[in-house]
């Protein structure tokens, strides 16, 4: 199969469809208003219904004008979200910004700290700025931005739809080289009308970079893991990539490297594999030891030694008046993550943001289909996952991590995720065979009651049903 069939996207877009009308019937009063129905709508369709039409149409072109669609096409719907998006905020809240911006607004203003600091050639309190490693990477982005263009806010909106878009670049090399070419291009055309990108495009904050990074170091990392010579060139790039998301996330650059290593101890290809093994290992250890100074040792202990209450006391400051959140645990979380989180199909007070990308939320659900069945095939066809350890580290390692964590339910948290979930849903999706395809529909009736449920505890929860 090279494109995804109509019998999927169309039995898609009805459910999210009957799910609306059964939301505003059982929770009578507290359903959604029309704005974000129509939001979460256009964000299901434009998904499925372009994924399928366009995998179909897009099917014989050669790789390089492929290329050249995704950037066009993807860079297009970014700008115009941009751009939206902008004065729709503006209008809304009165600023550029998201309904209750508070991170986006705090990055804004570091960079403009940083940005200033530059400008006036204090390089010393810049670089003393710098010392706290965590979460710093975008607000330095932003200053190096704020010194060449000013502090204008839609710059670097520009510029996470151009970053955002080349991620879709990423993932269709990395689903090619996997999975072959209709893999490939089912990957780059899902990354390219993948709502939560193309929201994040249009925000200020770090989502759209992180995963950018992400990905550029996952492209090199399998094309270093896969190649039959050493090049210490390549390796060196690699893990430099992979350390700068320790700018971004912590925990996702120690489960990038730790991915890296492991795939390369472990792969099976036919070439000089211990020489090879040996020296990504030997270099990679020289490279922890070089870059992985105080602070960030620091932190990496304290997430350790803190990992067995954090969960608790987190998740009880992030949902204040859930009733229901002291049974959330990481044993509740881990048999849902491929699919969670959930959309939001009931007004909460203060939940906008959730509420107007609740069709990005419905999206994740149904294509985690396709991944459960890509990673079910792969185990079943003879061993065929070890040839792509890599591509499994990286998911397995960072869902485990997020599901053990205080946002194991927080959308923004599972953004670096994605790109390897639609890797595995491509995949899914060209081996899908009558045995797979008949649990289609009871799946579509599972997720039909789950999201209901998910929807009356978050009433519930707050004493408002």
């Amino acid at each position: 199969m090279v494109y995804l069939p109509k019998y999927f996207s169309n039995k898609a877009i009805v459910l999210y469809v009957i799910l609306i009308f059964a939301a505003q019937i059982i929770f009578w009063g507290k359903g959604l208003e029309i704005l974000p129905i129509i939001f979460g709508f256009l964000q299901v369709f434009g998904f499925f219904y372009f994924t399928s039409m366009l995998s179909g149409k897009w099917n014989n072109l050669s790789p390089a004008v492929f290329k050249q669609k995704i950037i066009i096409y993807g860079l297009l719907i970014r700008l115009t979200f941009v751009f939206a998006s902008y004065y729709f905020y503006l209008h809304m809240t009165g600023d550029p910004f998201e309904y209750a911006a508070a991170d986006s607004i705090g990055y804004h203003e570091a960079g403009i700290f940083l940005s200033n600091m530059l400008i006036n050639g204090n390089l010393s309190g810049y670089l003393f700025s710098l010392n706290n490693v965590s979460d710093l990477g975008y607000p330095v982005f932003l200053s190096f931005i704020y010194t060449v263009f000013g502090d204008v806010i839609i710059v670097p909106r520009i510029i996470n739809a151009i970053l955002s878009t080349y991620t879709s670049i990423f993932i269709y090399k990395i689903a090619q080289r996997n999975f072959g070419e209709p893999a490939g291009r089912l990957a780059g055309i899902m990354a390219m009308l993948l709502p939560n990108f193309i929201y994040y495009s249009g925000l200020h904050l770090k989502e759209t970079e992180m995963v950018f990074l992400t990905m550029a170091f996952a492209e090199r990392a399998d094309y270093v893991i896969r190649q039959r010579t050493i090049k210490v060139k390549n390796i060196i790039i690699t893990l430099l990539l992979a350390f700068s998301l320790f700018y971004f996330r912590t925990v996702l650059a120690v489960a990038s490297i730790f991915s890296f290593l492991i795939a390369a101890l472990f792969n099976r290809m036919r070439y000089k594999a211990l020489e090879k093994r040996m020296s990504i290992i030997i270099i990679g250890l020289i490279l922890i030891t070089f870059f992985t100074g105080n602070s960030l040792q620091r932190e990496i202990a304290f997430y350790w030694s803190e990992r067995s209450s954090n969960q608790e006391i987190g998740l009880e400051a992030r949902h204040v008046g859930n009733r229901f959140i002291q049974y959330a645990k990481t044993f509740v979380f881990l048999p849902v993550i491929v699919m969670a989180p959930f959309p939001t199909f009931v007004n909460i007070p203060n939940q906008q943001n959730f509420m107007l990308i609740n069709g990005a939320y419905y999206v994740r659900n149904v294509y985690a289909f396709f991944v459960i069945a890509g990673i079910y095939l792969m185990i079943r066809r003879k061993g065929l996952y070890r040839q792509h350890l890599f591509i499994l580290f990286m998911l397995g390692s960072y869902l485990i991590i997020l599901a053990a964590s205080t946002f194991a339910l927080s959308e923004r948290f599972h953004m670096p995720a994605l790109p390897f979930l639609l890797i595995l849903a491509a995949y899914g999706i060209t081996q899908m065979n009558r045995q797979i395809h008949k649990y289609y529909i009871p799946y579509l009736v599972l997720m039909f009651f789950i999201i209901l449920a998910w929807n009356w505890l978050k009433i519930a929860s707050r004493g408002a049903f």
